[in-house]
Formats: structure tokens, sequence, C-alpha cells
């Protein structure tokens, strides 16, 4: 007797599904590789890939105002200098950290992380954009 693959398939799916233990709660095998495959927010990117991003939420102007009214002491200038030559950015660095808790910007953790997430659009990696954009010899 042979099955066809629409019987399979309704047979599997009458046999209990296997579970494991997640901190100290049972789960689905199906929801384990849910949490295995859901987003990672990295924790650092390219400064320029990041501004990139929030020029297009339009979130620039309020964040360089914020920054040029930064004051002259170690911190202010770091962060200015960071912001303007800084080949990569942590997602943790006191910078994105201010910019989550500046209310005129409107960007939550959550946003912020989907702004790092949201790198990936930006294809070319900080190498890449060098050698792309780079002054060539003429012959």
């Amino acid at each position: 007797m042979e099955i066809s693959n629409t019987k399979a398939s309704k047979v599997e799916s009458n046999k209990p599904e296997k579970s494991c233990l997640v901190d100290n709660e049972i789960i689905t095998m199906t929801e384990w590789f849910a949490l295995r495959v859901s987003k990672v927010v990295p924790e650092s990117v390219d400064t320029w890939k990041l501004k990139a991003i929030l020029k297009i939420a339009g979130k620039t102007p309020v964040i360089e105002s914020v920054i040029a009214g930064m004051s002259d002491d170690l911190m202010g200038i770091s962060i200015q200098e960071g912001w303007k030559n800084a080949a990569i950015i942590q997602r943790h660095h006191p910078l994105v950290l201010a910019m989550i808790n500046i209310p005129e910007l409107d960007v939550t953790a959550e946003q912020m992380d989907e702004f790092f997430f949201s790198y990936k659009a930006i294809g070319l990696s900080h190498g890449d954009y060098f050698k792309t954009f780079s002054i060539r010899p003429s012959s």
C-alpha cells in the first residue's frame, strides 16, 4: 500500500511534538527553533551605516544638534569626535544610550535595536565602502 505525501503529512501532524526544557520552562521544538532564529542585535555596526539609517529615519538633525551642544570636556569632545570619525559604533556606547534618552529624538531602546539590526539592509561592508568609493590614480 502506498501513502501519498498529503496523507503522510497528515499522519505526521497527529504525532505529539517533541519538547525541551529552556530556562526551567518546557517548550516545543518549534518554539525552540523560533528562539534560535530570532533577531540578534549586533554588538556593533559601521558608524556610517548607523548614520545612514538614522538619516533615513529623519533623526540626524536632532542628534547632530545635541552633539554640537555638548560641553568641551573630555566626554563631550570624545563623543563629538567619535560621531564624526569612528569606523564602528557599539550598541552600548554612551552616545547610543544617550540617543534613547533624548526626548526630542523619540527613539526607544527597541527602535535603536531595529536601527542596529537594519544595518544589513545597507549592503556594503566598511572595507567595501572604501574600495568602491576610493579615488583611483589616473593612467
